[in-house]
């Protein structure tokens, strides 16, 4: 039993939290329960009073030193007085705030601390000194925890008033900008005013006459000759017949009685009748949006087909199943000739192998007669090409400039000339004693096609026997020849007609020839072109 009283901690020096934690740890731990440090307590509750007694002896020390002397004097000034009769006069009562009433700040040494939880039942006051000596002044009682003279200073914020939002009434703004603009047209007004003043003086002053000097500005304008008004305005007179121009006395508008009079070749719809126009509705919008082919790829074209070609056959089963149109005979094969026809082929093999031969060539012959009545004659062929490459130049018009070294092979100038014809190139060859150019306009594919001709397939270091001399065996030495890419560029419209070759034996000839077509530049570029300046081709493979 003693065993147990002393384990036990006593109920006034153990604080509540200190216990709580202890329950709650000790019942963490079920297998083996922490005991109390009774020790451990006692010493921290000797340590507090210990401070507790060394806060009041200062403070016994403070109130029993005198308050030091007030400053002497020769005048008392009007602060000082200010301040007596401020300390006289009785405290105000408290305030209300939102945590209670706090009572006006007293005078005097004021202390106030935060009892320990559990401390105020055990402790009295009298061994509180902070207590004490709040109790000694003229403060109300304290209430538990809480000192309501304690306060938060008042500052300019504190008396502001909350402000409220305050909305603009309707119209208010409208009205301002309204007598603004009447105080704008007075004040316009009275300049104006002041301006006739000083003209009226000015025109008095000149006429020496004492008339207004707005009667003087009537007076003048009545006396200016006026223009007479006439008897058929200009921009009708074109309107008017031959007889009407003719009269003495002038045309006029009086004298039109027939409408036959009147010049109506004069009158075409597009003065009368202005052309209207209407903005496309949402069916046209949508009926040009499906008229629009777009580019579909591969698969897309695959994909395509196959719809194409499942409804075909599902409209030709739905017929068939109407009795609209005969059941087609089986495909028959060498692969599935015993499968589609499986006594037949047992009976008599022989004359069912010769039947599904013979339908065999059948089917290949219809093919091969329905793709030769799709086929394309050669004019058909050369039109569709021709449409092609025509088709293409008017969206983009190109032009390449060439220069080569020599241009006397006649099988080179063939190529030349006959492959820019057969690609609808316009342009021409200026061969010159030291150089060719070569100016060829046309659309990108036949450009890209020509450009393959001139910087691939024409060998321009080649001798022609023709060109050998029988009676020497000299040949002209073209191992240095080369063709060369020197501009490249689009262009809005043709500056050549056709095709055509020339021998220039001077810059002279050759600036006269392109100076025609207004290409003077394309010689200056090629004249001054370097061949380590050539540009890319760019051809694809």
């Amino acid at each position: 039993m003693k065993r147990k009283q002393s384990q036990s901690p006593e109920p006034s020096s153990e604080l509540p939290g200190k216990r709580a934690r202890s329950t709650s740890s000790s019942s963490s731990s079920s297998d083996a329960p922490r005991k109390p440090d009774v020790a451990a307590l006692r010493a921290r509750l000797a340590a507090k009073k210990e401070a507790l007694r060394r806060a009041k002896e200062k403070a016994q020390q403070r109130q029993q030193q005198p308050p030091p002397p007030p400053p002497q004097s020769t005048s008392t000034s009007a602060s000082t007085e200010a301040a007596l009769q401020a300390s006289q006069q009785p405290p105000p009562p408290p305030h209300s705030t939102a945590t209670g009433l706090v009572p006006p700040p007293q005078s005097g040494n004021v202390a106030v601390i935060k009892p320990f939880p559990g401390q105020h039942d055990q402790t009295p006051a009298s061994e509180q000194p902070y207590v004490a000596i709040a109790a000694e002044g003229s403060a109300p009682p304290l209430v538990r925890g809480f000192d309501p003279r304690l306060g938060l200073p008042r500052t300019a914020h504190a008396g502001r008033r909350r402000r409220a939002l305050n909305f603009a009434e309707p119209g208010s703004f409208i009205e301002r900008a309204e007598r603004q603009r009447e105080q704008d047209a007075i004040r316009a007004m009275e300049d104006k005013m002041r301006e006739r003043r000083v003209r009226g003086v000015t025109l008095l002053t000149e006429t020496g006459t004492d008339q207004d000097s707005t009667s003087t500005l009537a007076s003048r304008l009545r006396t200016r000759a006026m223009a007479p008004v006439p008897s058929v305005e200009w921009w009708d007179l074109q309107f008017l017949g031959e007889s009407l121009r003719r009269q003495e006395e002038g045309p006029s508008y009086g004298s039109l009685e027939d409408p036959a009079e009147l010049n109506l070749k004069r009158i075409t719809h597009l003065v009368q009748h202005p052309v209207s126009l209407h903005l496309p509705t949402a069916a046209a919008q949508a009926q040009s949006v499906a008229d629009t082919p777009l580019p579909m790829i591969k698969a897309e074209r695959k994909k395509l087909r196959r719809r194409r070609r499942a409804d075909a056959l599902a409209e030709e089963r739905t017929l068939v199943l109407l009795g609209l149109a005969p059941t087609p005979k089986p495909k028959v094969k060498l692969s599935n000739l015993h499968r589609v026809l499986a006594q037949e082929a047992i009976q008599d093999p022989t004359a069912i192998d010769r039947q599904v031969r013979n339908e065999m060539i059948a089917r290949q012959s219809a093919h091969e007669a329905r793709n030769q009545e799709r086929k394309l004659t050669k004019e058909q062929r050369k039109a569709k090409k021709l449409a092609k490459l025509q088709a293409g130049a008017e969206k983009e018009l190109v032009v390449c400039v060439f220069r080569a070294t020599d241009l006397n092979n006649p099988k080179n100038e063939f190529k030349v000339r006959q492959n820019a014809k057969q690609l609808c190139l316009t342009g021409c060859y200026l061969a010159h004693p030291e150089y060719t150019i070569v100016i060829a306009e046309g659309g990108p594919t036949a450009m890209r096609k020509y450009k393959k001709v001139l910087l691939r397939r024409i060998d321009w270091k080649a001798v022609e026997p023709t060109e050998v001399d029988p009676d020497t065996g000299d040949a002209p030495d073209r191992s240095q020849n080369r063709c060369d890419l020197v501009w490249e560029g689009t262009v809005l419209k043709r500056a050549f007609k056709e095709f055509r070759g020339f021998r220039c034996p001077s810059d002279a000839v050759a600036k006269t020839r392109l100076s025609q077509q207004g290409v003077v530049h394309y010689w200056t570029a090629a004249r001054t072109f370097k061949p380590s300046e050539a540009i890319p081709a760019g051809i694809d493979d």
